[in-house]
């Protein structure tokens, strides 16, 4: 619309620039009739025309340097014409009879200069004019002789100059100005269709975007063309963004486009569809004799390989990985929209082992399943839900309490949701740094009830990859122990070995600060992950725990001795050991035998809740007690029983 109205303007404005030419036209038609006039001895008549010719070239001069006023001048030149028609016929000039056919000459200087839809507002001045010369001056007038027969050619010579010069000056101006229009709509056009690659090009990436794959989506739908679609997300971006910066997130996005143009063939589409989802496109090729699915998975297998790369990110190596899911049109979907649901399906059951994973039919169900639960999951956090579990860790040498280890629990509606199931969710949502901190809050608040009554219980929470890499995590955890004025050293935080290989810096930063003010570190599941024996003589780790795996087959002979060789490990490097999922007691037998710290498992209890692990916690006191004193007991008779013998 607004282009519209630009052009109109333009058009008014050049239909003004042809006023001062137009006014000289009817100027030099003026000037001759007045010196024919005067030639014939009619002074009066040829002293009119002559006026009006000096008029026309003051106006002339005025359009030409007040461009704003044209449209003034104009006008008041057009009813100046309408008059001296008028006047000249009363003067003996051309007679009553010959001056109407000049005034359709005024009607086309007003519609040259002011246009048609303002030059019929002077027909009725003109009919009006006409009207008086042919009757009202014969009344007024004494009656004149029939013009001469050169008058007649006169008027009609002029009359034919006037419109010629002045059709002729407008139809060329009007030439330039078609020219100058339509090279304007070509340029328009251009940048309409450069518009058009840019609306549909990711501004980052230099790849098509989301309005643009759905295009040519559609229009593969329309032709009923068979195609492949991958969705394919790269796997932890969030962690990347949050712990590089944007700055860096951007760039591995571009590497990661660049990668997969380069990876595809030349009738492969790629598009960010945006954040971190990227989509290719794979038509079916007509003429090529290969299975056409089997060929689809091979080129996702390809990026996958591809992909699986390293990038650098603040002067450190970083391995990035892919998952990506597949559908086919028509064989899972028939629109846009349900084709992506399937290769969304697909794409996240690729995430759980970094893969390629085909759509299946039963996949509908266990995403819709893991869609709802993290649902569930959001409700589970805004309504508080979640609850903590406590087993106790026994020193074997005095089978006392000497810790115990918090395990958070999820009940809904009645029913236990295993942390197996939701953790990993919470992990991919990033909500485990908010619970994460919710535990561990929890827990200081009970480190603190038990400390007033008595009980000095180091308590052992386990943190996910993502809460220790986090930036603020050590300040977050001090500021909680400062908040409940807990002694750190009964904080015990469990982390798994093979975090001990991601993300060393970050993890280690916030381990050394958390330990350099007191804060104790076990590894949790040790034997089951890859860590390096340099990085636990690096770090500041107090405890090894044994995974129940290597426990629950004991008296297996592969088993004990792997149990046998990590106690020796840890012996070595002067760190304590616990046992896990101790059930037996012939397990409990082999840890002692073994020179084993401390064991936890259901053969001593269970997860109990807060207020019996109290419970349990006030009995084993009481035990304890109770076998000091024992203790006490034999050792007094003990010295009895040697003092008799000395004196016998």
């Amino acid at each position: 619309m607004q282009t519209v109205e630009n052009h109109n303007s333009e058009f008014a404005r050049f239909r003004e620039a042809r006023v001062p030419q137009i006014i000289l036209f009817c100027v030099v038609a003026w000037t001759g009739f007045g010196l024919y006039y005067l030639f014939n001895e009619r002074f009066l008549a040829g002293g009119q025309c002559l006026l009006q010719g000096a008029i026309g070239v003051l106006l002339a001069r005025q359009a030409t340097k007040h461009v704003g006023r044209r449209l003034l001048i104009a006008r008041v030149y057009v009813g100046l014409v309408l008059a001296g028609l008028v006047l000249d016929s009363c003067v003996n000039g051309l007679q009553y009879s010959l001056a109407p056919i000049f005034f359709p000459c005024a009607v086309l200087v007003a519609s040259l200069t002011f246009g048609k839809r303002h030059a019929w507002k002077i027909l009725g001045a003109v009919v009006v004019s006409v009207l008086a010369i042919h009757y009202v001056l014969p009344v007024l007038l004494p009656p004149q002789a029939p013009p001469p027969q050169l008058d007649r050619v006169l008027a009609l010579l002029t009359l034919l100059g006037v419109i010629a010069s002045c059709t002729y000056y407008a139809e060329s101006k009007t030439e330039v100005f078609a020219e100058q229009l339509q090279e304007t709509t070509d340029q328009l056009r251009e940048r309409s269709r450069e518009l058009d690659t840019i609306v549909g090009l990711d501004s980052l990436t230099l790849l098509g975007n989301r309005r643009r794959f759905r295009e040519v989506c559609d229009e593969y739908l329309r032709k009923h063309r068979r195609f492949g679609l991958l969705l394919i997300d790269v796997d932890e971006f969030k962690l990347i963004n949050d712990r590089f910066g944007h700055a860096t997130g951007d760039e591995v996005l571009c590497n990661v486009g660049d990668c997969l143009r380069n990876a595809v063939d030349e009738s492969d589409l790629v598009y960010r569809l945006g954040g971190d989802e990227f989509v290719v496109i794979l038509p079916e090729v007509l003429d090529s004799n290969s299975d056409f699915e089997e060929a689809v998975f091979r080129n996702a297998e390809k990026l996958l390989k591809v992909m699986d790369s390293q990038f650098i990110a603040s002067g450190e190596i970083r391995k990035l990985g892919l998952s990506i899911g597949i559908s086919f049109f028509p064989k899972h979907a028939r629109s846009v929209d349900e084709l992506m649901s399937c290769a969304d399906r697909a794409m996240y059951k690729a995430k759980a082992c970094q893969s390629v994973v085909v759509f299946e039919t039963e996949m509908r169900d266990e995403i819709e399943s893991k869609r709802q639960l993290r649902e569930n999951l959001a409700e589970a956090i805004a309504n508080d839900e979640f609850s903590l579990r406590y087993q106790p860790q026994v020193e074997i040498a005095t089978n006392k309490i000497v810790g115990v280890e918090a395990l958070i629990r999820w009940e809904k509606d009645g029913e236990t949701i295993s942390p197996a199931e939701f953790i990993p969710c919470l992990e991919e949502t990033g909500r485990i740094i908010d619970v994460g901190l919710w535990v561990i809050k929890e827990v200081c608040q009970q480190i603190r009830q038990w400390h007033e009554i008595g009980f000095h219980v180091r308590v052992s929470v386990n943190v996910s990859s993502i809460q220790i890499q986090e930036d603020g995590f050590a300040d977050a955890v001090v500021g909680i122990l400062n908040e409940f004025g807990v002694p750190a050293e009964l904080l015990d935080i469990e982390i798994t070995e093979s975090l001990l290989l991601e993300n060393v810096d970050h993890s280690n930063r916030n381990i050394e600060k958390l330990a350099s003010e007191g804060v104790c570190f076990s590894i949790d599941d040790f034997g089951t992950g890859y860590s390096s024996l340099a990085y636990l003589k690096q770090l500041s780790m107090d405890r090894i725990k044994i995974d129940r795996s290597f426990i629950k087959d004991i008296p297996d002979s592969e088993d004990g001795w792997i149990a046998k060789t990590i106690i020796s490990l840890a012996k070595h490097l002067d760190m304590a050991v616990v046992g896990e999922g101790v059930e037996t007691d012939y397990q409990l037998d082999f840890l002692r035998q073994h020179d084993c710290d401390e064991f936890q498992g259901y053969l001593f209890s269970r997860p109990i809740t807060a207020e019996q692990c109290t419970r349990l916690l006030e009995s084993n006191e009481r035990r304890s007690v109770l076998a000091i004193a024992d203790s006490k007991s034999n050792n007094d008779d003990h010295a009895v029983a040697d003092l008799m013998l000395d004196r016998v």
